[in-house]
C-alpha cells in the first residue's frame, strides 16, 4: 500500500488532523531545529533503524512477530546510538532529511512508481548531506531543518488552506525557511 492509499483510506477528519500534525512538526523544526537536535536525531535513528529492521525481517524471516521484534529492537538501538553519538545523529537526520527531500521530489516528478533509480539518487543525496552535516554541524543543521522544513512547511500551509498551485506554496516555503535559519543563527551557539 503506498503513502496516498493509506491517506485515502483514514476516516473522515483524520487526515486533516495528521496534516496540521504534520505541519506543526515542520514549524518546529524549521524554527527550533538546532535547538531539538538530542529530539531530532534521536527519531531519525529511530526511523531508519525501524526501517532497516522491517526491511531485514520482511526478506530474512518468515515470522511476521519475530519480523516486528527486529524492526522494534533495531529501531530502540539506533535511536538510542543517535542519541549517545550526537555526531552519527547528525549524520542519520540530515541524511534522511535530504533522501525524503530528493525522493519526494522525485516521486512528484515521475510518478508514484519507485524505481531503483529514484531510490540510488535519494542514498546519494542523503549520504552527501550527511557528511557535510558532520563536518559543518551548527551550520549545516540549521540550514537542513530551516529549508527542508521551511517548504514543507509552506506546502502544508498552502494545502490546508486549499490555495492551488506550487507558485504560492515555494514562495511561502523560501520565506519561512529563510525566517527560520535566521531564528536559529540568532538564538544559538555552536554546540560542538
Amino acid at each position: 500500500m503506498t503513502v496516498f492509499g493509506f491517506m485515502d483510506r483514514l476516516p473522515q477528519g483524520a487526515g486533516d488532523v495528521l496534516a496540521v500534525a504534520a505541519l506543526a512538526a515542520a514549524l518546529l523544526q524549521c524554527f527550533l531545529g538546532y535547538k531539538l537536535l538530542r529530539l531530532w536525531v534521536t527519531l531519525a535513528g529511530g526511523v531508519i533503524g525501524l526501517a532497516a529492521g522491517l526491511a531485514i525481517g520482511t526478506l530474512g524471516l518468515r515470522s511476521g512477530a519475530a519480523a516486528a521484534v527486529l524492526a522494534l529492537a533495531l529501531m530502540l538501538l539506533f535511536g538510542f546510538l543517535a542519541f549517545r553519538v550526537c555526531k552519527l545523529g547528525v549524520f542519520l537526520l540530515c541524511g534522511l532529511a535530504a533522501y525524503s527531500f530528493v525522493m519526494g521530489l522525485l516521486l512528484a516528478a515521475a510518478g508514484p512508481e519507485a524505481v531503483w533509480w529514484m531510490n540510488v539518487i535519494s542514498l546519494v543525496a542523503g549520504l552527501a548531506a550527511g557528511l557535510l552535516g558532520v563536518s559543518f554541524l551548527r551550520t549545516a543543521v540549521i540550514l537542513t531543518t530551516a529549508i527542508l522544513s521551511g517548504l514543507q512547511a509552506g506546502g502544508g500551509i498552502m494545502a490546508l488552506a486549499q490555495v492551488p498551485g506550487a507558485g504560492p506554496a515555494l514562495v511561502l516555503g523560501i520565506i519561512l525557511a529563510v525566517l527560520g535559519a535566521a531564528v536559529q543563527f540568532a538564538t544559538t551557539k555552536d554546540k560542538a
